[in-house]
C-alpha cells in the first residue's frame, strides 16, 4: 500500500473541500450537483482545451431532448413589409432539416489520481490548478474522441475492444452515416486515372453540387481531414528541389494548407481517411443542464484518489444540408 507524503494529503485534502465548497456542499465524499456557475465556468474550459473545441459549440440545454437549436443556420431575415395591408412576417432562423431530434444521455468521466504521480505536486503552491487542469483537459480530449468516433452508446462501455471511446455515444461522423446518407461517400478514390485527379478538386465538386445552395459561398466552410490525407498533398511539394523563391513559395503553401478553395484542419483523433465539410458552428456538443455530478472517493486499495463525473449529453450535427463526409478516402499514390 502506498502512504501519502503528509504534504501531499493535506494538499489532495484541501483540493477537494475547495471543490467541494465551490459546489455548495462539505460532503464532497457522497455524490453532489456541480452548482450551476460552476458547471458553465468548467463548460468554457472544455472550450479551451483542445484548437477544435475551440471552434465548435459547447452548450448547456434545459432539455434532455428536443428539437436541434439550428446553430449556424445562415439564414436570411431581411424583409420589407406594407403594414397597412399584412402584417411583418417573422423568420425561424432554427429550423433545419428536421431529420433528427437530439437527445442527451448519461456520460461517466471518472479519472484516477494515482498517489505515486500526484505525490510529485503535494508540495507546489499551484497542486489545486494542475489538477483541475488535468481533469478538465482529459474530459475536454475524450469529448473530441467521441464527436469523431463514436458510432454507439453501449449499456457498459469496453475500453480495450474500442480505444477511441466507439461505444460511449454517438458522435458527429456517425450522426451523419445515419441521417444524412445522401452526403456521405464512401470509398471514393482519388487519383489520375479517376474522375477526381486531386483532392481539390474533390473537395470543390462537393461543395457545389453537396452542400445546400445557402450554405455554399457563406465563407465558413472548413475541410476537416486525417492527417494523412493532407500530407499526401503535401509531400510531394515539399519533397522537391526548389530554387529560393520558389522554395520559399512552397513552404507559404503547407503553412496555409487548403483543399480547394477551404481551409483545412487536422484535429486529433479524426478517423482516419475521413474528410468532412462543413462549418465550425455546425458542430454542436449539448450538455444538459443540472446533470453534471460528481464525488471524491479514496481507494487505499488501488493506491488512488478517484474523481467521479457524469453529465448527459449529446453530439450533434446543426444541419445536415451543410455537411459532406467522405468516408475511407484513398489517394493513389
Amino acid at each position: 500500500m502506498y502512504t501519502l507524503d503528509p504534504q501531499t494529503r493535506h494538499a489532495i485534502d484541501q483540493y477537494m473541500k475547495r471543490v467541494g465548497t465551490l459546489n455548495g456542499t462539505e460532503n464532497y465524499n457522497s455524490p453532489f450537483d456541480v452548482a450551476p456557475a460552476v458547471e458553465q465556468k468548467i463548460i468554457d474550459q472544455y472550450n479551451q482545451q483542445t484548437d477544435f473545441l475551440k471552434r465548435v459549440n459547447i452548450i448547456q440545454v434545459k432539455n434532455g431532448h428536443g428539437q436541434k437549436l439550428g446553430l449556424g443556420s445562415n439564414k436570411s431575415v431581411a424583409s420589407t413589409t406594407d403594414t397597412k395591408t399584412q402584417d411583418r412576417q417573422p423568420v425561424d432562423i432554427y429550423g433545419v432539416e428536421g431529420v433528427d431530434e437530439y437527445l442527451c444521455t448519461k456520460t461517466n468521466y471518472d479519472i484516477a489520481l494515482y498517489w505515486e504521480i500526484i505525490d510529485s505536486w503535494g508540495h507546489l503552491s499551484n497542486f489545486q490548478k494542475r489538477c483541475a487542469k488535468l481533469v478538465v483537459q482529459t474530459i475536454a480530449q475524450d469529448k473530441q474522441r467521441i464527436g469523431f468516433n463514436g458510432v454507439k452508446r453501449s449499456p457498459t462501455s469496453d475500453r480495450v475492444a474500442n480505444p477511441l471511446l466507439q461505444d460511449v455515444n454517438i458522435g458527429w461522423l456517425e450522426k451523419m452515416r445515419l441521417n444524412n446518407s445522401q452526403r456521405v461517400i464512401k470509398d471514393e478514390v482519388v487519383g489520375a486515372s479517376k474522375e477526381f485527379k486531386t483532392l481539390d478538386a474533390l473537395v470543390e465538386s462537393a461543395v457545389h453540387e453537396l452542400i445546400g445552395e445557402n450554405h455554399r459561398n457563406g465563407g465558413d466552410l472548413v475541410a476537416i481531414s486525417s492527417a494523412n490525407l493532407v500530407q499526401d498533398k503535401y509531400i510531394g511539394l515539399l519533397n522537391q528541389t526548389h530554387e529560393p523563391t520558389e522554395q520559399q513559395a512552397s513552404k507559404a503553401l503547407y503553412q496555409t494548407k487548403r483543399l480547394g478553395t477551404l481551409p483545412v484542419d487536422t484535429p486529433s483523433f479524426f478517423v482516419p481517411n475521413g474528410l468532412l465539410i462543413t462549418s465550425y458552428d455546425n458542430l454542436s456538443i449539448y450538455i444538459q443542464k443540472g446533470t453534471h455530478r460528481r464525488y471524491f472517493k479514496d481507494e487505499p486499495e488501488r493506491d488512488r484518489t478517484v474523481d467521479f463525473h457524469s453529465m448527459n449529453e449529446c453530439f450533434v450535427v446543426e444541419d445536415y444540408s451543410k455537411a459532406v463526409l467522405f468516408d475511407n478516402l484513398t489517394v493513389e499514390k
